[in-house]
């Protein structure tokens, strides 16, 4: 990424799924754009614990 460029990131929620005794499973996926380029700089997919 270039010095002074401006970055945008969002992130979607892909899944959400019980795991068992409480506890979810969490998939996010990152999307960071960079201004003036066509395509995302990254996409990545975080996956995460939660207890409920």
């Amino acid at each position: 990424v270039p010095t002074g460029v401006r970055i945008r990131a969002s992130i979607e929620i892909v899944s959400v799924d019980e795991v068992g005794d409480g506890w979810f499973q969490v998939v996010q996926r990152w999307t960071v754009e960079v201004e003036g380029t066509e395509k995302p700089a990254c996409v990545a997919d975080s996956v995460g614990r939660l207890l409920a």
